[in-house]
C-alpha cells in the first residue's frame, strides 16, 4: 500500500470465531458510527454523560437500520476514566440510555488504592442491574 507492504506470510493461531473475531469500534464521530453500523459487533464510548451516549446510540441505530442490520447484533459499552458514577441512580441512567455493558477504569497510585475502588464499586453497584 501507500505506507507499508507486507511480504507474503502466515498468521497463527487462526481466529476461533468465523468469519472473524468480533469487531468493536470506539471514538466519537460519524466515521466511527458508520464503521459500527457496517462492520461492527460493538461500540465503546467513554467519558460521556448518559444523554450523550443515548444520542450516540440513536445515531448508530439509524445507521444500523440503513445498513439492513439489527441493533440486536450490536453491544453498546461505555467506560469512564474521569467521571465514575456516584450513585446507583446515575448508573441506572446509563442503563436506561442504552448502555449494555459498563466498564470501570481503576485509577490510583497503588494496587491498594485500586483494590479499594474496586471493592467500593462492587459494594455499591454490582448486582443492581
Amino acid at each position: 500500500g501507500e505506507f507499508y507492504e507486507l511480504a507474503p506470510c502466515r498468521q497463527h493461531p487462526k481466529p476461533v470465531q468465523l468469519p472473524h473475531p468480533p469487531l468493536w469500534f470506539g471514538g466519537f464521530g460519524e466515521a466511527t458510527y458508520r464503521r459500527v453500523a457496517d462492520l461492527g459487533s460493538g461500540y465503546y464510548g467513554f467519558d460521556q454523560t448518559p444523554a450523550e451516549i443515548a444520542a450516540v446510540r440513536r445515531r448508530i441505530s439509524e445507521l444500523v437500520d440503513a445498513a439492513g442490520r439489527s441493533m440486536d447484533e450490536i453491544t453498546i459499552s461505555h467506560g469512564v476514566y474521569n467521571r465514575l458514577p456516584v450513585s446507583v441512580d446515575e448508573l441506572g441512567e446509563y442503563h436506561a440510555s442504552g448502555v449494555d455493558q459498563f466498564v470501570v477504569s481503576l485509577l490510583g497510585p497503588s494496587a491498594d488504592d485500586m483494590r479499594q475502588q474496586l471493592e467500593w464499586f462492587g459494594r455499591e453497584f454490582v448486582g443492581r442491574f
